[in-house]
């Protein structure tokens, strides 16, 4: 059995790679592409036939694995049948590549027990895009040994982020109802000091938008309960952080997953998420009006240099003042392919030093929160 791993950081866990993917081919060529394709994002090994693949597996199952028909000695369908028999590698999610779509009727299909499949040429956009479905549910299925409290916050939450980010693509308001029902288990976690297994889940799911909403909105619920904020004021802190990303939904996929830095022309459009943002909230009037400032002044500067509106000073009122520390905080910390996630003792003093920019007390209250709140995450 011959292998290829990708290029792994010497700091795996800090890292944006952390999720596990085999790839099984033949094809020198797609071995290459599929490592072009996927070493950014995961930590990718390739193997060129299966001889002794099950076996160094099964101590450490992949969050996906991609599955050349043709691939020798005995073809990929003997080699999913395999994976299906194997305890530890039941629940892996298979992509099954091949020449031609298998017919799902057929019994090759009932034989080949794959989760995904797709004929050849696979783009490399397209591949990359089924992988990360795969992946995600490997770790949304993970949930299912937190505690009851822990895993109704992921599930339901990442439900409601993924219609929500389907529906405003296709020119719907947001479901506001459903958004706010999601976030209630989430504010009983934060007032019961019991958010440390939903921070711990979320960190390998591969959806940086929904991990990074997530983390925004427990953080900033944190910050808000801290501040003596309750009841439906608190709701709106956790339903504003979960939406304040929503106009990324309009930006175009190979930007917002870029892998390295934007050009000026792309952060140009990255920055455009919050116009989008706008244009979604006005076809949503339901809306909570405290929810609406989240999103639309969660990049305002006290000195005046944020965007889109550069807002400054005593115009900026409590809620843009918390939520742009948590976005920042949470843009620092948040593990991303082309950089390493910041510690808190890392990100903290640069965010200290922004002076002219953050609301210096709001920082301290935040920093001590976050100090009790790692022992938490640990």
């Amino acid at each position: 059995m011959n292998r290829q791993f990708g290029v792994i950081n010497e700091d795996e866990g800090a890292s944006g790679r952390v999720l596990r993917v085999s790839v099984f081919s033949g094809d020198n060529n797609f071995r290459t592409s599929s490592l072009e394709a996927l070493e950014p994002f995961y930590l990718t090994t390739v193997f060129d036939n299966a001889n002794g693949a099950l076996e160094e597996m099964t101590a450490s199952p992949p969050s996906a694995v991609a599955i050349d028909m043709e691939l020798p000695p005995a073809g990929g369908a003997d080699l999913i049948r395999k994976f299906r028999a194997n305890a530890a590698l039941s629940h892996v999610p298979i992509l099954a590549i091949s020449d031609s779509k298998i017919k799902e009727s057929s019994e090759e299909a009932q034989q080949t027990p794959a989760d995904y499949q797709h004929e050849r040429p696979l783009l490399k956009s397209k591949f990359l895009e089924i992988i990360s479905i795969m992946a995600n549910k490997s770790v949304e299925r993970s949930w299912d040994q937190l505690p009851p409290l822990q895993a109704t916050v992921l599930k339901e939450t990442v439900n409601v982020f993924k219609k929500s980010f389907s529906g405003v693509r296709d020119g719907r308001p947001l479901p506001v109802a459903n958004i706010e029902k999601s976030c209630e288990p989430m504010i009983e976690a934060i007032t019961n000091n019991q958010f440390g297994d939903i921070l711990r889940g979320v960190r390998d799911h591969d959806d940086y938008t929904y991990v990074h909403s997530l983390r925004v909105s427990i953080h900033l619920s944190l910050l808000g309960h801290a501040m003596g904020i309750r009841g439906d004021d608190l709701k709106t802190l956790a339903v504003g952080g979960l939406v304040h990303d929503i106009g990324k939904a309009m930006v175009p996929l190979n930007i917002l997953n870029k892998p390295g830095k934007l050009s000026e022309e792309e952060w140009l459009k990255m920055k455009a998420h919050v116009l989008h943002s706008k244009k979604i909230i006005e076809r949503t009037p339901s809306i909570n009006h405290g929810v609406k400032i989240i999103a639309l002044q969660h990049h305002e500067k006290l000195n005046g240099v944020g965007y889109p509106y550069g807002i400054k000073g005593k115009k900026l009122n409590d809620l843009a003042r918390m939520a742009t520390i948590v976005d920042i905080y949470g843009a620092l910390t948040d593990r991303r392919a082309y950089k390493p996630a910041f510690s808190i003792e890392k990100a903290m003093p640069i965010m200290l030093d922004m002076k002219d920019e953050l609301d210096q007390g709001m920082v301290k209250l935040f920093r001590d929160l976050l100090m009790e709140a790692a022992k938490l995450e640990e």
